[in-house]
């Protein structure tokens, strides 16, 4: 345990790889906000210290609901019965699935629910503003993941399962521009559609990564927190901002409207994915 100066704060529970106080400590915390506030003609100043603390917390939270009905799963030998429990009740509803495994009922009760916050006709509006950057924001995504294997937390996961090795790489790319195609499809994201049907199943993907790296002797929770954690899988979700604010140097044209709403529908594919940061 150990608290920042000025802040007060303690650091309890945040890896050591989350280096915000850091960096502030480092620096007079006004120059980088300042230079930002500069860029983007708006008045940027340094996150609260409990917001940062949230953040870095992140990094130890993964998916409670997910990782509990992977790891009893495992635990029972059922993983192949998991995989098809998921697609029956992803197809016909829980009640379809008779004898769920421990944890399945407690998923799809939040998977069903419908978070407060949720508009239905934001999330459409936004994946129609998605559906309009056509390959370009597939471009934009791919370019844009480059600088996220630089993040030890981002890419250690990729070199721990062997994902994006050798002639991989390529063929996972087009996966993932698949999973993109498919959320945004017209009502994609409704029950019994394709797009909720791809993100849940990548939530599951994620809890059995989880339960093989977490043990692994090369991945470093002290330092890293929980693979895959919240504020791991935030960050992807996050760039939905980045891409509608740089594709306009190319041509496209959005309002300040059309970008919220696109942050909506991301917003809403995160819930189904299981990412929830404590702070949006």
């Amino acid at each position: 345990m150990h608290a920042f100066g000025d802040f007060g704060t303690e650091l309890t529970g945040i890896p050591t790889s989350f280096k915000y106080f850091d960096n502030l400590a480092d620096r007079d915390p006004g120059s980088p906000a300042a230079a930002l506030s500069r860029l983007s003609r708006s008045k940027i100043t340094p996150l609260p210290g409990s917001v940062a603390c949230d953040l870095g917390r992140d990094r130890n939270r993964g998916d409670d609901l997910s990782d509990t009905f992977i790891e009893n799963a495992f635990a029972s030998g059922a993983l192949t019965q998991a995989r098809e429990q998921v697609e029956r009740a992803l197809a016909d509803g829980i009640d379809a699935v008779a004898d769920p495994l421990p944890g399945l009922t407690e998923l799809f009760a939040h998977l069903d629910s419908e978070p407060d916050w949720l508009d239905w006709e934001r999330v459409e509006r936004g994946a129609r503003v998605f559906r309009r950057y056509g390959t370009d924001a597939f471009r934009f995504f791919g370019v844009i993941s480059i600088a996220g294997y630089r993040i030890e937390m981002i890419h250690k996961p990729l070199v721990l399962t062997g994902a994006y090795t050798g002639g991989t790489a390529f063929g996972r790319y087009l996966e993932t521009c698949k999973f993109w195609t498919e959320v945004s499809e017209p009502y994609g994201l409704r029950s019994g559609h394709e797009g909720r049907k791809t993100a849940v199943l990548v939530r599951i993907l994620h809890s059995i990564i989880r339960h093989h790296i977490a043990p692994h002797p090369e991945w470093d929770t002290e330092r890293l927190g929980i693979p895959l954690s919240q504020n791991a899988q935030f960050g992807p979700i996050s760039t939905s901002f980045m891409l509608n604010k740089l594709l306009a140097y190319i041509g496209y044209r959005v309002s300040d409207a059309d970008i919220l709403d696109h942050m909506h529908f991301w917003r809403y594919v995160g819930y189904l994915m299981g990412v929830e940061p404590a702070f949006y």
